[in-house]
């Protein structure tokens, strides 16, 4: 892949997740759901009582947002690892979502805050935007380049930290250490055999 054109030194992707089914997405990187786009028109609901309370809805309600920003010559987090900041946004704090955030805030729901994250494995991020975007659960907004394809992200920075099937970051990341690790003492030791052969 070739090397990005930046603005700023940064490379950056914003994308809203948005789908027909207006299904929550889950996001691997924070093992967690994220709110898709909502809009009541796009509703097929079976009693007539559901159908009037989804006609009270004030209009379309946002999907959440992932932003990443990946700093360029930054110290690598290890080989391949690049830090990145990562953001999830929520657009109905935005001034043009005011009244759509007055009446959820009627509701016995709470608006989530926005989320952001430092030192993130740039990486990853981005391969899980990639497959948003491919998988058509999320559409892009703003990007310094074109979103790559998920291939292209592994071909940049080898494979993401974490699946979304099992660990937890945290643990691939300090097992992923343990493993360079024990290959440098077992290089060491070889090495040593050797000369006292």
């Amino acid at each position: 892949m070739a090397k990005a054109k930046t603005e700023n030194d940064r490379e950056y992707f914003v994308v809203e997740l948005k789908n027909e089914t207006c299904s929550p997405v889950y996001f691997p990187p924070l093992q967690r759901m994220l709110r898709s786009e909502f809009s009541p028109n796009e509703i097929r609901l079976r009693d007539a009582a559901s159908h009037e309370r989804m006609g009270q809805v004030p209009g379309i309600i946002p999907g959440q947002r992932v932003e990443l920003v990946i700093p360029v010559d930054q110290d690598p987090l290890g080989p391949g690892r690049v830090p990145g900041q990562g953001r999830i946004l929520e657009p109905l704090h935005l001034a043009e979502h005011a009244s759509l955030k007055e009446w959820i805030g009627r509701l016995p729901a709470k608006l989530e805050s926005q989320a952001e994250l430092a030192n993130i494995d740039a990486g990853t991020w981005l391969f899980w935007i990639a497959r948003l975007v491919e998988d058509g659960t999320a559409k892009p907004l703003a990007s310094s380049i074109e979103i790559p394809r998920s291939k292209d992200v592994k071909d940049r920075f080898g494979e993401p930290l974490y699946s979304g099937h099992g660990e937890d970051p945290s643990k691939v990341k300090r097992r992923e250490l343990a493993d360079r690790l024990l290959e440098a003492l077992l290089e060491k030791i070889g090495g040593l055999g050797e000369a006292l052969a």
